[in-house]
């Protein structure tokens, strides 16, 4: 494995890990991050945090049941490409 690979699969895991520990372990999360490391692996520990914390907020979140269906369902008629709307409609040039 090259330096760049070993760094993104220790990246990786501290990400897992701080995302995991975030939502788990909170105390323990704090006492960890105090720490003043540099390494891929604790920046993707901060990281994962920062993920974590998005997406509880993201599940907090409660969209209106008028948004929660499908848009453009598959069945709808698309007026786009009605020929009946260019009849008589001479382009201009």
């Amino acid at each position: 494995m090259t330096p760049e690979e070993i760094e993104e699969e220790q990246y990786a895991k501290g990400y897992n890990a701080g995302y995991l520990i975030s939502q788990h372990e909170t105390e323990l999360f704090r006492q960890l991050e105090k720490a003043e490391v540099q390494s891929p692996y604790f920046n993707g520990f901060k990281d994962g945090k920062t993920a974590s914390i998005k997406d509880q907020i993201k599940s907090n979140f409660k969209m209106p049941e008028w948004l929660m269906g499908d848009i453009y369902p598959e069945n709808s008629e698309d007026i786009t490409k009605d020929p009946s709307r260019d009849k008589g409609i001479d382009p201009e040039i």
